[in-house]
C-alpha cells in the first residue's frame, strides 16, 4: 500500500514537472533568473530520482536515511569537478581563439589537469562505492549502477524531445 501511494506520488510529480516545463518558455530576467530555474528543475529531478531510486532498490527506510546523504555529498562532490573540466574547456577555447598552440608548457597544463580530473572523478565514483557497501545488499549495489545507467539517459532522452517539441521563440523578437 505504501509503495502504491508513493508512485501514485511521484507519477503525479513527474507529469506536474514536465507539464510545467512543457509549457513555459524560456524565463525573462536575465541570467540569474536562467541560473536559478535551472537549479530548481534539478533540485525537482534530483527528487523524482530518489523516489525512482527507492522503488528500484526496494530501500527501506533506514537504508534511504544514511544512503540519500551520501549520494549528496558524492553529487556535491563531482559537481564540483565537472565545473573544475569546464574551466579547463574555456582554456582550451581560448588558446584556440587567440591560436596558441605552439605554448607547450599551456598544453602541458591543460592536459595534466584535464586528465587529474577524470581521475578525481574515478576516485570519488570509487569512493562512494566503499560508502555505500554497508548499506546496500549486492543486489541493490548492481541495481543502483543499472539505475544510474537508465536515469542518465533516460533525463537525457527526455531533455531531447523536449527541445525538439517545444519551439522556444525569442519573444523579443516576436513582438
Amino acid at each position: 500500500m505504501k509503495k502504491k501511494i508513493l508512485l501514485v506520488i511521484l507519477i503525479t510529480f513527474i507529469f506536474a514537472t514536465i507539464g510545467e516545463l512543457w509549457a513555459q518558455h524560456p524565463p525573462r530576467g536575465g541570467f540569474m533568473q536562467d541560473l536559478n530555474r535551472k537549479e530548481e528543475i534539478r533540485e525537482k529531478i534530483e527528487i523524482i530520482k530518489l523516489w525512482k531510486m527507492s522503488d528500484k532498490l526496494n530501500l527501506t527506510e533506514e537504508q534511504a536515511a544514511i544512503l540519500f546523504p551520501r549520494l549528496r555529498n558524492y553529487r556535491n562532490r563531482i559537481d564540483s569537478l565537472y565545473q573544475e573540466k569546464s574551466g579547463v574547456i574555456e582554456r582550451i577555447k581560448i588558446l584556440e581563439q587567440k591560436n596558441m598552440w605552439s605554448d607547450q608548457k599551456e598544453l602541458q597544463d591543460i592536459l595534466d589537469r584535464y586528465l587529474d580530473i577524470e581521475e578525481q572523478i574515478k576516485g570519488n565514483w570509487l569512493l562512494l562505492a566503499r560508502e555505500i557497501e554497508d548499506i546496500l545488499t549486492l543486489e541493490q549495489q548492481v541495481k543502483l549502477i543499472q539505475f544510474e545507467f537508465e536515469f542518465r539517459y533516460e533525463m537525457r532522452d527526455l531533455i531531447h524531445s523536449l527541445r525538439e517539441e517545444i519551439p522556444f521563440e525569442d519573444e523579443h523578437l516576436s513582438d
